[in-house]
């Protein structure tokens, strides 16, 4: 298995880089304390900032103390509204006893009484619904206080909340967190699960479904849901609507949604009763001591004012208060209810009185209250009662603020009318429809415009501010300054929108345009907003900064005020927000301010902090976009600051830390060692002259880790890893707890732990690492820039665990937390890629375990998408690339894919050619990459591929030191390669080597390990191995043990248990081989049960699993005979077959196994027939066109003899038409798909032009990667072997649209076979008419022929029991021998006498053994006769087509030549010809065309002189001579001898000249047969190099060259020789011998050849092909006439052969 590969760390190096001091500010002309409202911060040092994020914790819970876990600290994580204020406020306006009438209700009772009861209860506005459920919830709680089972949750909506489903979902629970201990328990686990990251609204709803089963019955109230916003309605609706809880809605009517949601609810209308109103009168009598003096006594005038208000009240609670709000304080019983008759019903008529009240007090209460409403209208959040009251203090007119003038809260309420409420934290209107009433009132009394009058007393207000900090001595906020953190935060919004009005500016109001301050003021306005935003981290306080201080520098540029300081301050915020926005832009403006601000600044006198934050404000735009000017130009400058720092300078450290950082990120972009180097050297010194109590040190020290950290991931040093972790902890160690940058160090030093454990795999190390990433991540609160780099690296740790453990619990946790971190990461951030990159390991450890296929393409499709976003010449790129191949290659596994195993090499080779050679992870590249070769070298039997894998795979053990976590992964990868190489070569030596690293590997494995199981299976299936090679019973004792081992090891689920199991089915399989003790097969068919019940559906092995099965069934019931055994083996064998997962060559075995098992048991089953055609149907797959022809043969080889069994087969079942389709579809592939690339396209032009064409121009492109496709090998370059495998798959993509197109062809009407293997019938359309073609085929269990006539309608069948494949390998072996014994063209080596006679009569038994068994039936058959050769008549053809052994021998000889008186031969009877298929033949018939006569001629050369070859001058005689009778044939015709032809011009000749004779050495390749050649003076001529031309004109080639029709053993069906490959190129006919032949024979017959066919041709000279296979009978007759018949002689004549039409 592939070593894991390296996991991403995207930030921690870098973000601790920003986390100690590094920028200059200043604050009002330099000051080291300023304040903001009761938040302070400092600078230290007068030339750096921190930023610090403050945290709002919910204060209304209490601890647990029996808990791990705060309950406080699980609050705070739920980060909930608290309604408890409102609620509180609710109860204490409702009057005693009223509401029963609701609490009596039938609705209510079923409430109370029992589950899954929704009441969904309305009213008007005012009608008390928000008391009334208040008081319901009070009612619950009060009824159930006794039931620890039973809960009540209450959640008020109020109309200027802005709560969304998340809050009011997390209040539920906060207060389930308070209420009921047995559900704290549950809260804590849900905090530890989540590893206190912020949920969403989903996880919350998960969350509160689950601690709340513990209940019996959860109680929820909800009061103002009319007043939530739409998209909150549909949603807390909808979760509503699945919860198991009772629940109590109040709102406005609201039919739209009570109709779509909660449609079982009990409805119920909300009024206020005549005693309740009765109760809230005599209630507010008793408040008031007017009142009871006026009416005390008198029950008479109490029930008429009581029914006064419940006749005018309308059922509104509301309009019942404002009215006795209007009689409060009155002096009588009269002027009580004169002035109740004055007051209206209706409640904007209400408002409308109550306002007339308002206005009718005097004019400075008048004021007060306009002001108020002002407030409340318009400002950006509810003011606070003190917030108010100092608003209110600002005077308008005179642009002042004395804490002297502030009015009580009491009097501001009363002034109101009762239209205002105080709660404790804000001043509001007692109801939205006052809110409304009041904003759509106008009267004169409002001081004009709002925006402008709110932004001037925001502005006057903080100049008083500012005045009174700059003068202020003491150290402590004063008091009086309630009001500015909201005119700090909202006084430029207030500004913005007053300048929308033509009329008004809101800084003429405090100042005018002109004023020598106003630039000042908007300096410092923009530096306290600055502050104030480092305290909230709001970002509008930033923004509100920018555009004040923006103003400041405009103002600045004309000349008024201090230019240099506006920039400098305008430059640090600038960084500031992009350091919290990343967006480009203002870290942009920051280094174009700070450009702008050293160019002011005289040379002689730099600005250290001015040339420190240009540094690094270029550091942080090169982090954001990787431009190496930025980093270059940033050290530069950091490097002239360190110049300028005298040694002792307190910021020298500080400095030193900052180079240190830009180094390291320089070393990151580039890996440049020298900078790696450099930056610790920096770090160092930083360290070594810092003081152990300097408040800086732990920055520094954590900064010198993280450089320690990258040098050890370069080299894998562990003393440099020793170091960083010990700096690191020491840092972490010296941070006080609560620190800002705490999280910060903890995660750098978790990241060095977890490198480490993937050094030395030590559990203590990840372990360590996941606590402190889960420490950092507790400890940063939402919304922190870094929070998701944090959430990365536990993510990180956590799937390193799982690789080790196997835990499911922690990559489900890792899945979590990557996820996360993903969706808190914005597009185009820096760290995106590796967070992506991560997310997607996470995935694929997943599917690891699962076996889901849906987590492998989301693995694949994120680790691209990280890719694609990473930029060329990061140092991340080839880790990132690496996963990539990973992941494709375990698809690969899983689908069969061809273009992902090449894709997968593809990109490991990219990710090795990036990494510097001494990089520690290149050891895991080469190891992964090795794997990949390993894979594709199963499905393709490619050496080259084997060699490579083995290769890379001991570059990468050898590069892995001693002792590293991944040394065992390494080494079972290189076993594994090992033992795929002996499969293929049976080489001893690898089997050995294979076992011996398998050894080690589960030597160096620690017992637990998650990868113990499959290490042992490995080791055990080597063993096994070797025990079928050897037959070593011990190896079968070793594998049984490891296997079993193995299996031991493996829970259930374990991923790797089914091949386990199957493997021991192996082991028991091969022990029953040893010893045939039964129990052996019963525990194999048994693992292999196993083994298959648990493979997933769809998994590749199912087929390699059911075969097994299924052999082993085969052996028990050879053992048994029981005939279910024989049933289900066939079966399970069918099954694998048929299925279309899993490599094909694994179907094929099974194929084998089907057709064999049926041959062997069932002979006469008609299942034979399917079987045998679903076993070739694989062939063409297995040798597809996406391979080169070498690939293709080599798989060939496996497959040889395939097409001759079936054909034996469908002849016993006669079939002769079945045969004939399985010997052209299963033979000849090579020649055949060629063939097909040929093929016209005239009739499918007339149908899709278009499509024909595309057919056509791909048919160029696979013709000529499949032959020209350069080979790989180990002595190439990467750089060489990358660009071999860029050609690889665009020929596999070639390969793939071929298939689509012939998909597209085969779907029009009439081409549904469009270039397949065409059925018997449509070979019998186009039949020679001058003969028969003749199939014969040989099998070790019969021999036939197959005779096609033109006219016939069937094929003949003709046995041939008297010829056997025995027979037929005994002639082949004979005639090897005996030409071996003979030699070469031209040199015949001596030999003894003893020799001679002993092989006299070998060729004479051979050709009489075909004529007799073979020949002589067929044509006997036929009804061919005997002809005289005086007989003057000509004879007819045959074409012979040979199958296996039998393309070896030669047919077209066979004959009884024993004496001369009357010997009988072929030649007697028929001319013959050879074809290498059927189809070959029957296409030239179809597609027949006359020759062009501009290019009719013969070009003729001999080369007698081929390098490294013998001399053979006869060639030259026989060119020579036969060139001298076309010229008096008055042919056409030229010669070139020798040294005067050069390649290029021999191929010209070829395309000039119809026909060709070329006499020279050739040579045959048969692993590659395009690679065979003739062999010129001047170097060769491949035949890949002639099908590239296209000789549409070519018809004879004549090859008076040796052994240019000869086999190959291992590939006895596939023709692959010269003959045939000019066939190909397209010649229609060639003349070859099989053969070496003598020269003077050769010159004969050369003379006799041409003499026929010019004596027998239309009289002009021209060649005639047509008459090529009559013209080579007649010339070898006349040779036999010259010659006796001794086998000398027959040698001589016997190599020629004729092929073609």
């Amino acid at each position: 298995m592939a070593a894991s590969g390296p996991f991403e760390v995207p930030e921690p190096w870098r973000e601790i880089q920003s986390s100690h001091p590094a920028l200059h500010s200043s604050f009002l002309g330099g000051s080291h304390g300023a304040h903001v409202g009761k938040l302070k911060s400092t600078t230290i040092g007068g030339n750096m900032y921190k930023t610090t994020i403050v945290n709002n914790h919910h204060e209304s819970t209490r601890e647990n103390k029996e808990s791990d876990v705060p309950v406080a600290k699980i609050a705070q994580w739920l980060n909930a509204p608290n309604f408890m204020d409102p609620y509180r406020k609710a109860l204490a306006q409702r009057m005693p006893n009223t509401g029963l009438w609701f609490f009596e209700l039938r609705q209510f009772r079923q409430l109370v009484s029992e589950k899954g009861v929704v009441i969904w209860a309305t009213g008007m506005p005012g009608s008390g619904k928000t008391v009334l459920s208040s008081a319901s919830a009070q009612r619950l709680q009060e009824t159930f206080k006794d039931h620890q089972d039973v809960a009540t949750v209450f959640t008020l909506i109020q109309y200027d909340d802005r709560l969304e489903t998340r809050d009011i979902l997390a209040s539920f629970l906060t207060q389930l967190l308070d209420q009921r201990h047995l559900i704290q328990g549950l809260m804590e686990f849900e905090y530890n699960s989540s590893k206190a990251i912020p949920l969403n609204v989903q996880e919350m709803s998960g969350v509160l479904r689950r601690v709340m089963k513990p209940l019996s019955k959860l109680f929820v109230v909800i009061d103002g849901l009319d007043e939530a916003a739409d998209d909150v309605k549909d949603e807390l609706l909808d979760e509503l609507g699945s919860l198991p809880a009772n629940i109590l809605l109040t709102s406005r009517p609201m039919d739209l949604f009570s109709k779509s949601h909660l449609p079982n609810a009990l409805h119920v209308t909300i009024e206020a009763h005549s005693e309740d109103i009765e109760a809230f009168v005599e209630g507010r009598i008793k408040k008031n001591s007017r009142l009871r003096s006026i009416l005390g006594g008198k029950p008479e005038l109490i029930q008429k004012l009581k029914s006064r208000i419940k006749a005018t009240s309308w059922g509104m609670f509301l309009v019942a208060r404002l009215q006795m709000d209007a009689v409060r304080n009155c002096r009588s019983v009269n002027d009580l209810f004169k002035k109740l008759d004055s007051v209206p019903s209706g409640l904007d008529d209400m408002y409308r009185h109550t306002l007339q009240r308002i206005l009718s007090q005097e004019e400075e209460d008048v004021g007060i209250a306009s002001r108020v409403f002002f407030w409340l209208l318009h400002a950006f959040v509810p003011l606070s009662p003190d917030e108010l009251q100092e608003a209110l203090a600002v005077s308008f007119e005179d642009r002042s603020f004395d804490p002297g003038d502030i009015v009580p809260i009491n009097v501001i309420l009363s002034v109101c009318c009762g239209l205002v409420e105080v709660t404790k934290t804000a001043v509001r209107f007692i109801h939205y429809t006052a809110q409304e009433y009041i904003k759509a009132a106008s009267f004169d009394a409002l001081p004009g415009p709002p925006s402008p009058f709110l932004a001037t007393t925001c502005l006057v207000y903080l100049t008083w501010h500012l005045t009174s900090l700059e003068t202020s001595e003491s150290s402590t906020e004063p008091e009086t300054f309630q009001f500015a953190p909201y005119a700090y935060k909202y006084v430029a919004k207030h500004a913005q929108e007053s300048q929308g009005d033509e009329n008004h500016d809101s800084l003429s109001f405090s100042l005018p345009e002109d004023h020598a301050s106003l630039p000042t003021l908007l300096g410092n306005l923009g530096r306290s907003l600055r502050q104030r935003f480092e305290q909230t981290g709001d970002l509008s306080d930033i923004d509100e900064s920018i555009s004040a201080q923006q103003k400041a520098m405009a103002i600045a540029s004309e000349g008024r005020g201090d230019l240099v300081t506006q920039l400098s301050s305008l430059g640090a915020t600038l960084l500031q927000r992009f350091e919290h926005t990343g967006i480009l832009s203002d870290v942009t403006e920051a280094i174009t301010t700070y450009w702008r601000m050293l160019a002011l600044t005289p040379d002689d006198q730099p600005d250290i902090p001015a040339l420190t934050n240009l540094g690094l404000s270029l550091f942080r735009r090169f982090e954001r976009t990787g431009n190496p000017s930025d980093i270059a130009e940033a050290i530069s400058l950091q490097a002239k600051v360190l110049d300028l720092t005298p040694d002792g300078h307190t910021d020298l450290p500080s400095r030193l830390t900052t180079l240190g950082s830009s180094l390291l990120s320089r070393y990151e972009l580039t890996g440049e060692l020298s900078d790696l180097y450099e930056s610790i050297s920096a770090h160092q010194k930083a360290v070594e002259i810092t003081p152990e109590d300097h408040p800086y040190l732990p920055s520094f020290l954590s900064d010198l880790g993280v450089s320690y950290a990258r040098r050890f991931e370069r080299t894998g040093d562990l003393s440099d890893s020793a170091e960083a972790i010990s700096a690191q902890t020491k840092a972490v160690n010296l941070t006080p707890s609560g620190h800002a940058d705490l999280p910060a160090r903890l995660t750098v030093l978790g990241s060095s732990f977890v490198l480490r454990f993937e050094r030395t795999g030590d559990p203590s190390d990840i372990a360590e690492a996941i606590s402190i990433h889960q420490r950092a991540v507790e400890l940063t609160p939402p919304g922190h820039p870094h929070l998701h780099s944090r959430l990365n690296n536990l993510g990180r740790a956590l799937i390193r665990r799982f690789e080790h453990i196997g835990d499911i619990s922690d990559i489900t946790d890792a899945m979590r937390v990557q996820q996360k971190a993903v969706e808190l990461t914005a597009e185009g951030h820096p760290d995106l890629p590796a967070l992506l990159t991560n997310l997607g390991n996470v995935f694929m450890g997943r599917f690891a375990r699962s076996g889901d296929s849906a987590d492998l393409t989301e693995a694949i499709a994120i680790r691209r998408k990280a890719i694609q976003l990473t930029p060329q010449g990061h140092t991340g790129l080839p880790s990132r690339l690496n996963t990539l191949g990973r992941s494709l290659l375990s698809r690969y596994r899983l689908t069969g894919e061809l273009s992902d195993i090449y894709e997968a090499i593809a990109v490991h080779q990219k990710a090795i050619q990036l990494i510097p050679h001494d990089h520690s992870h290149l050891p895991a590249l080469l190891s992964n990459l090795g794997v990949a070769f390993s894979c594709r070298f199963e499905r393709t039997g490619k050496l080259s591929d084997c060699a490579e894998a083995i290769s890379t795979q001991e570059s990468a053990v050898s590069l892995t030191p001693n002792g590293h976590a991944n040394m065992p992964a390494r080494l079972t990868a290189l076993g594994n390669s090992y033992a795929l190489r002996f499969e293929h070569t049976g080489d001893l030596s690898n089997i050995a080597q294979a076992i011996a690293v398998h050894q080690r590997a589960v030597e160096l494995t620690p017992l637990g390990h998650p990868r113990l199981p499959s290490r042992l299976n490995d080791l055990g299936t080597a063993l096994t191995q070797r025990f079928e090679h050897s037959g070593d019973s011990s190896d079968i004792i070793s594998a049984m043990a490891a296997q079993q081992r193995a299996v031991q090891l493996s829970p259930e689920g374990h991923p790797e248990l089914p091949v386990i199991l199957s493997n021991l089915g192996d082991v028991f399989r091969c022990s029953f081989e040893r010893s045939p003790d039964l129990s052996y097969v019963e525990e194999a068919i048994a693992s292999y049960q196993k083994a298959i019940q648990r493979t997933p559906s769809g998994h590749p092995h199912y087929p390699s699993r059911m075969n097994a099965l299924g052999r082993a069934l085969l052996t028990r019931f050879a053992s048994s005979a029981n005939r279910d055994d024989l049933d289900q083996s066939i079966s399970h064998f069918k099954l694998a077959t048929m299925c279309n997962l899993g490599p094909p060559q694994s179907r094929l075995k099974a194929a084998k196994n089907w057709t064999q098992a049926l041959h062997q048991h069932d002979p006469e089953s008609l299942e034979i027939i399917p079987a045998f055609d679903a076993a070739l149907s694989l062939v063409a797959i297995i040798a597809g066109l996406e391979q080169n022809v070498q690939s293709r043969s080599d798989q060939l080889k496996g497959i040889s003899g395939l097409a001759v069994h079936a054909a034996s087969i469908a002849c016993l079942h006669s079939r002769p038409d079945k045969a004939l389709e399985w010997l052209e579809q299963g033979r000849c592939l090579v020649w055949s798909q060629l063939n097909h690339l040929r093929t016209p396209l005239d009739d499918l032009r007339l149908h899709d032009a278009e499509l024909a064409e595309r057919i056509a121009d791909t048919a160029k492109q696979l013709e000529w990667a499949g032959v020209s496709r350069t080979a790989s090998h180990l002595d190439m370059s990467l750089s060489e072997k990358i660009s071999v495998e860029e050609e690889s798959r665009a020929h596999l993509d070639l390969a793939r649209e071929w298939d689509d197109l012939l998909h597209r062809a085969r779907a029009i009407p009439g081409f549904e076979n469009f270039l397949e293997a065409p059925p018997c019938a449509a070979l019998l359309q186009h039949l020679p008419d001058s003969g028969p073609i003749v199939v014969v085929n040989v099998h070790e269990t019969r021999c036939d022929a197959i005779a096609l006539l033109a006219g016939e309608a069937e094929p003949i069948h003709i046995p041939l029991p008297n010829f056997t494949l025995v027979k037929a390998n005994i002639h082949w072996s004979d005639l090897g021998e005996r030409l071996r014994f003979f030699g070469h063209r031209g040199v015949r080596p001596r030999r003894r006498a003893s020799e001679e006679h002993t092989g006299q009569d070998v060729l004479h038994g051979i050709l009489l053994g075909l004529w007799v068994d073979v020949v002589k039936p067929i044509l006997q058959a036929l009804g061919f006769s005997r002809r005289a050769l005086s007989s003057g008549k000509a004879l007819p053809r045959v074409w012979w087509c040979p199958t296996g052994v039998m393309s070896f021998l030669p047919i077209h000889a066979a004959g009884n030549y024993y004496g001369r008186r009357n010997p009988e031969s072929i030649l007697d009877y028929v001319v013959s010809s050879y074809t290498p298929t059927v189809t070959m033949l029957t296409d030239r018939v179809r597609n027949s065309r006359p020759i062009e006569m501009s290019v009719a001629g013969l070009f003729m050369t001999s080369q007698p002189n081929a390098h490294n070859m013998f001399s053979i001058p006869g060639t030259t005689t026989e060119v020579r001579s036969v060139f001298s009778k076309a010229q008096t044939n008055g042919a056409r015709v030229r010669m070139a001898d020798g040294d005067e032809l050069t390649i290029d011009e021999c191929l010209k000749q070829m395309e000039d000249f119809s026909c060709i004779h070329l006499a020279c050495h050739a040579s045959q390749n048969a692993s590659d047969p395009f690679q065979s050649r003739f062999l010129f003076n001047n170097g060769y001529l491949d035949l890949a190099t002639i099908i590239q031309k296209n000789l549409k004109n070519a018809d004879l080639a004549f090859l008076s060259a040796s052994q240019t029709s000869t086999g190959e053993e291992q590939l006895s069906d596939e023709a692959v020789h010269l003959a045939s490959g000019m066939l190909v190129a397209g010649y229609r006919r060639v003349v070859a011998t099989m053969w070496s032949i003598d020269d003077r024979a050769a010159c004969e017959v050369a003379n006799d050849f041409y003499d026929y066919l010019w004596s027998h041709g239309e009289g002009d000279g021209c060649v005639d092909g047509t008459q090529s296979a009559y013209a080579l009978h007649h010339a070898i007759q006349q040779l036999r006439l010259r010659r006796d018949d001794s086998e000398q002689s027959l040698l001589t004549w016997v190599p020629y052969v004729h092929f073609g039409y």
